[in-house]
């Protein structure tokens, strides 16, 4: 996230490509967990988090999608 801010200084063009980086890499195996959980009947805060997820990255917010991906990766 820092090189994000480093990036919006010096090239804001290409800024939102770390926070992009990080919702493919983080992102996409939380989504193979979650679905587990959905088919295992196990709904809980995961899957209300997931759909946070979703939502910022649908409205363009990079940067609250990342902070989500964090919170869902740090709580496993």
């Amino acid at each position: 996230m820092l090189l994000h801010f480093l990036l919006k200084i010096s090239a804001p063009e290409i800024s939102d490509f770390p926070l992009f980086l990080i919702i493919a890499i983080g992102g996409v195996p939380l989504l193979f967990q979650i679905a587990v959980k959905i088919l295992n009947k196990n709904l809980g805060a995961d899957l209300l988090a997931f759909i946070a997820l979703l939502l910022a990255v649908y409205l363009g917010q990079y940067l609250a999608a990342n902070l989500i991906v964090l919170m869902l990766a740090s709580g496993q």
